[in-house]
């Protein structure tokens, strides 16, 4: 028997986006981004160089969030990872790796030159925009074939009875709980057949029949079968709504069986004489 199986799973790769701001640009007062939008950005690696002519490079990085574009809104982010805001006195390039899942829906970086810069700065800045799940999340591939599940039980709603799965063709005991499955219509009824065996429901009988509908029996329960009979020399009419609709002709001194005719639980079964002032007699009905 051919089974599912997991045959494919690996970590979810993150998609990479390399952007290159500044480009050997002179920097001589504070720098602010453009703003940029985080979208499903998880994370940004920075690396950033700057050399100065006449002196050494004094130099701070931050970030700034925000939940919308407004300049006066925007604030340096403190409660994520971030760059270091020691400040960078060296002309060597330096990398940082910045979490951003933690941020508003727009962000921005800042250079800010700190005491001691010559303000003769050139900056490189380069970016690598990381998307993505960083959970180890992973993709699973399942082959087609049977799904196998073992030790499910099936409990009605009422006792601790439990269903048993067998076979057709083997021998069960009158104690076992069998769980019987069969086709459904949109209406959830049984498709071209009967819900099973039931027990006959007991008689009724009209002597005498009447121009207009009259009650005969009520059914106890769903019923998909119906036994008429009836005596004398005048036929009658069935309704199997209440009255609704004319169902059964019923032929005088006749006897007929109904199969797989949907009666639910509570239908009232009425009876009325074919042709006015010709009454039936002795019309029995029986409902299993």
């Amino acid at each position: 028997m051919a089974r599912m199986r997991i045959s494919d799973i690996r970590p979810q790769e993150a998609m990479r986006q390399f952007v290159n701001v500044l480009d050997n640009v002179p920097i001589t007062s504070n720098y602010t981004s453009d703003i940029i939008k985080s979208d499903n950005m998880t994370g940004v690696v920075i690396w950033v160089k700057a050399v100065s002519a006449s002196g050494t490079p004094a130099y701070a990085l931050s970030i700034e969030t925000s939940p919308d574009e407004v300049d006066s809104n925007f604030v340096e982010v403190d409660a994520i990872s971030k760059p270091s805001l020691d400040v960078v006195t060296d002309e060597n390039p330096h990398v940082y790796s910045i979490n951003l899942s933690n941020i508003h829906e727009y962000w921005r970086f800042k250079i800010t030159l700190k005491s001691g810069d010559a303000g003769d700065d050139r900056f490189w800045f380069r970016m690598c925009f990381l998307y993505g799940n960083f959970t180890h999340a992973s993709d699973v591939t399942l082959e087609t074939g049977d799904l196998e599940i073992g030790a499910v039980e099936i409990k009605d709603s009422a006792t601790d009875n439990r269903a048993i799965v067998n076979a057709a063709s083997t021998a069960r005991k009158s104690s076992d709980n069998v769980l019987l499955v069969q086709a459904l219509d949109e209406n959830g009824y049984v498709v071209g057949g009967s819900v099973g065996p039931s027990t006959p429901q007991a008689y009724a009988i009209s002597a005498t029949g009447q121009d207009t509908y009259t009650t005969i029996i009520t059914a106890s329960g769903l019923k998909t079968n119906m036994f008429v009979s009836i005596g004398g020399s005048n036929p009658a009419i069935i309704s199997i709504d209440g009255g609704n609709t004319d169902h059964f002709y019923i032929p005088a001194n006749s006897a007929h069986v109904f199969s797989d005719i949907l009666i639910t639980n509570g239908t009232v079964i009425k009876a009325k004489n074919a042709n006015a002032g010709q009454s039936y007699t002795n019309l029995s009905i029986t409902l299993w």
